[in-house]
C-alpha cells in the first residue's frame, strides 16, 4: 500500500489518556491481566479487550492503537512524498506532548502523528485548487509531467500542427477519463454498499469541496475531537 497520509479524528479524552500513559503504568496493567495457556500450545498469553497480547511491548502497542490506527479516518490524502504538500500542512500542525519518551517513540516511530487544525484543512484545500489549476493549464501545452516532478516537452521538435494535435488529444483523453469516473460514480451509487461513500474516484475538485464543507459548516466538533494528520 505504501506510506499514505490521512486526516483522522480521535476523542480528546482518549488522546489525553494515551499521551499521559507511562511504560510503568502499562506494566502494572499488563501484570494484572489474567494469564492463559494457548490451546494446544506450550506458551501463554494475556487478553485485553478480547485481543491476545503476548508480552509487555505487545500490550503497549495494543493500548496505543487508538492513536496509531484506531481512530476515525475522515479523509485519505494519498502518497504525499512526491511533492511539498506534507511540509506545507505541517506548518499548521503541532506535535503531541507525550509524557513517556518510550511510548512517544512507539506512536511516532516511522509514522507521522501530529495534531492538525482548521488551518490545515484550508491549506489542503489550497493545495487541491493549485493542483487543478496546474492540471488545466498543462492541457494547453505539450509538456508532460512524470514522477518526482520531472517535466518533458513532448512537442519540442514538432510542428505547430503536430503540437495542436497533441494538445487536442490530451484534452480529449482528459474528458474521456472524467466521463468514465462520473459513469462509475453514477453506477456505484445505484448499488448497495457499506462504506457510505458517494464518490468512487475522488478528484481534487471533490476533495476541495469536501475540505470546504468541513471548514465552512463546522462539521468537526473540535470540543469533543482532536483532528490528527497521520501517515504510515
Amino acid at each position: 500500500m505504501g506510506y499514505r497520509h490521512y486526516f483522522a479524528l480521535i476523542e480528546k479524552d482518549k488522546l489525553k489518556e494515551i499521551k499521559n500513559l507511562t511504560m510503568e503504568q502499562l506494566k502494572q496493567e499488563y501484570d494484572q491481566l489474567e494469564e492463559k495457556v494457548m490451546e494446544g500450545k506450550d506458551y501463554t498469553y494475556r487478553e485485553h479487550d478480547g485481543k491476545k497480547v503476548f508480552d509487555l511491548m505487545d500490550y503497549a502497542y495494543h493500548r496505543l492503537e487508538p492513536v496509531k490506527y484506531g481512530m476515525v479516518i475522515i479523509h485519505e490524502l494519498g502518497k504525499l512524498y512526491f511533492q511539498d504538500t506534507e511540509t506545507r500542512l505541517l506548518k499548521s500542525c503541532k506535535k503531541i506532548d507525550f509524557k513517556d519518551k518510550e511510548l512517544k517513540s512507539i506512536v511516532e516511530g516511522d509514522n507521522l502523528c501530529v495534531i492538525a487544525s482548521t488551518e490545515t484543512l484550508k491549506e489542503y484545500a489550497r493545495v487541491c485548487a493549485e493542483k487543478m489549476l496546474n492540471y488545466y493549464k498543462s492541457l494547453l501545452t505539450t509538456e508532460e509531467e512524470f514522477m518526482f516532478g520531472i517535466k518533458v516537452d513532448a512537442g519540442k521538435d514538432k510542428t505547430e500542427e503536430e503540437k495542436a494535435k497533441m494538445i487536442n488529444e490530451k484534452m480529449r483523453n482528459s474528458i474521456e477519463y472524467q466521463i468514465i469516473c462520473y459513469e462509475n460514480t453514477v453506477k456505484s451509487n445505484q448499488e448497495p454498499k457499506n462504506d457510505g461513500r458517494i464518490f468512487e474516484t475522488e478528484t481534487y475538485e471533490s476533495v476541495l469541496a469536501k475540505m470546504k464543507t468541513l471548514v465552512d459548516f463546522g462539521v468537526i466538533d473540535f470540543k469533543k475531537y482532536e483532528l490528527l494528520l497521520l501517515a504510515w
